[in-house]
C-alpha cells in the first residue's frame, strides 16, 4: 500500500511538472496551441480533415511532439520512481543545515554528525612509554641550566652540587623529580623513562612520533573448540552448511542448540547492527566493510527454529554463537548489550578480540541433560 502511494504521488508531481508546465508552455509558446483547450484540439482536427499537408520542419516538430508525450512521460516517471527521494532530501537538509550552523561535521554511515570536542576524562591516555619519550625529547631540546662545579668551596656549593647529582628519595618515589631535571646519569633517565606518568598536554601528544606508540598484543586463547563443548555435555556436529552460510560447530543438549561460527576475517572492525536504508547491518574496516556477521548468524538461527517447529521440535531452543577468531571488534565493550538484546552470544579465541569478550570456555551455557541419538538425526535431517 505504500508502495503504492508513493507511486501515485510521484506520478502526479512529475504529471504536474511535464504537461502543465513543461508541455503547454512549449507547445503555447511556438505553435500558440493550447494542450487543455478544446477549440486547439478541434483546430486541428478541422486541419487534418481539409487536407493539411505536413511539409515545415516546424510541423513535423510539433507532430512528433505530440505523439511522444505520453511516452516520455511514462520514461520519466519510471526513474524517478528509481530515486530515493526521502534519503535524498533528508542529506539534502543534514548539508543546508550543517553550512548555516558553520560547524565542523564528520559524515559516518551517509550521516551528519556533529562532533562535539571530548572531555579530558574520556580520552584514554598516551602509553607510558611514549610518553616518557616525549618527556625525555623536550628536556634535551631546553637549554640546561648553569650548575656549581662539585669542587665548589663551602658548604652551599657542595649541597648544591648534592642537590643536582643525587636524587632523593621522594623524587624517586614519585618518579619525576631528579629525572626531569639532572642530565649527569644517562642510566637513571633510561630507568625513569620507563615508568613516566601519562598525564601531559596537547604539545606533548603532537611531539610523540607514531612509530614509538604501540597498542598493547591481545592475550592469545589456545582452546579446542570441540574438546570444550563435549565436556560442557553437547553432543557436537562440526561442518555444516546451511540456507548459504557455513557453520562451524553444532551443539546439541535436551532443551537447546548451539550454532557456532568462527569469524577468521582479520583486521580491525567497527561493529553496527542497526539497518539503514532497508538494508542489511554492516561492520566496517579501515578499507572495506561486509555484512555483520552477528546479523547473518541470527537470521539463519530463526530460520534453522522454523525449520525445527516444522518437524514438531517446538520446545528446542535455537541460540546462535559467533566466535571471533582472527579479527578484532573495537567498539565491542559498547555492542555487547545490543547482541545480548538480540540474543547473539559473541566470544573470542585465539588471536580475535578485544578482551573484553569472554573465550569460548567461559562463553558458553553449560549443557543439561545429554541429547538422546534420535534427537541427534533428526536434527542432522533438517539441515
Amino acid at each position: 500500500m505504500s508502495n503504492l502511494k508513493r507511486t501515485l504521488l510521484i506520478g502526479a508531481v512529475w504529471a504536474g511538472i511535464f504537461f502543465l508546465w513543461w508541455l503547454k508552455s512549449f507547445l503555447y509558446r511556438n505553435w500558440n496551441f493550447d494542450i487543455f483547450s478544446f477549440s486547439s484540439w478541434a483546430f486541428l482536427y478541422n486541419e487534418f480533415l481539409s487536407g493539411w499537408i505536413i511539409s515545415a520542419t516546424s510541423d513535423w516538430i510539433f507532430i512528433w511532439t505530440l505523439i511522444f508525450a505520453v511516452p516520455l512521460f511514462l520514461i520519466g516517471w519510471n526513474l524517478f520512481l528509481k530515486v530515493k527521494w526521502k534519503e535524498l532530501l533528508k542529506r539534502t537538509y543534514n548539508k543546508i543545515k550543517y553550512f548555516f550552523r558553520g560547524k565542523k561535521a564528520a559524515v559516518t554511515n551517509q550521516k551528519f554528525k556533529y562532533v562535539k570536542k571530548k572531555s579530558h576524562k574520556k580520552v584514554r591516555p598516551v602509553p607510558l612509554y611514549a610518553s616518557a619519550k616525549a618527556i625525555e625529547k623536550k628536556t634535551s631540546e631546553k637549554p640546561k641550566a648553569s650548575r656549581s662545579p662539585a669542587y665548589a668551596s663551602g658548604a652551599g656549593g657542595m649541597e648544591a652540587s648534592a642537590s643536582q647529582t643525587i636524587p632523593s628519595a621522594d623524587d624517586r618515589d614519585g618518579l619525576l623529580g631528579a629525572a626531569s631535571v639532572s642530565g649527569s646519569s644517562s642510566a637513571f633517565k633510561k630507568d625513569s623513562a620507563k615508568t613516566m606518568p601519562s598525564f601531559l598536554d596537547d604539545d606533548d601528544f603532537a611531539s610523540i612520533p607514531l612509530d614509538d606508540i604501540k597498542v598493547p598484543e591481545r592475550t592469545v586463547l589456545n582452546e579446542d573448540i570441540p574438546a570444550i563443548l563435549i565436556k560442557s555435555g553437547y553432543k557436537v556436529v562440526a561442518d555444516v552448511d546451511m540456507g548459504g552460510m557455513h557453520i562451524d560447530y553444532v551443539a546439541i543438549d535436551s532443551v537447546k542448540i548451539l550454532l557456532m561460527v568462527l569469524d577468521t576475517q582479520k583486521g580491525d572492525w567497527l561493529a553496527d547492527e542497526e539497518r539503514f536504508n532497508n538494508e542489511d547491518p554492516l561492520w566496517f574496516s579501515e578499507s572495506s566493510h561486509r555484512t555483520s556477521p552477528v546479523y547473518l548468524i541470527n537470521t539463519l538461527a530463526k530460520s534453522f527454529e522454523d525449520r525445527l517447529h516444522k518437524h514438531g521440535e517446538r520446545e528446542m531452543e535455537v541460540k546462535p554463537v559467533l566466535v571471533e577468531k582472527e579479527g578484532n571488534i573495537i567498539n565491542a565493550e559498547d555492542m555487547i548489550a545490543t547482541w545480548e538484546k538480540s540474543g547473539v552470544l559473541v566470544c573470542r579465541t585465539d588471536i580475535g578480540g578485544p578482551d573484553e569478550l569472554p573465550g569460548v570456555g567461559k562463553g558458553i551455557p553449560p549443557a543439561g541433560e545429554p541429547a538422546d541419538m534420535n534427537m541427534v538425526e533428526i536434527i542432522r535431517s533438517v539441515f
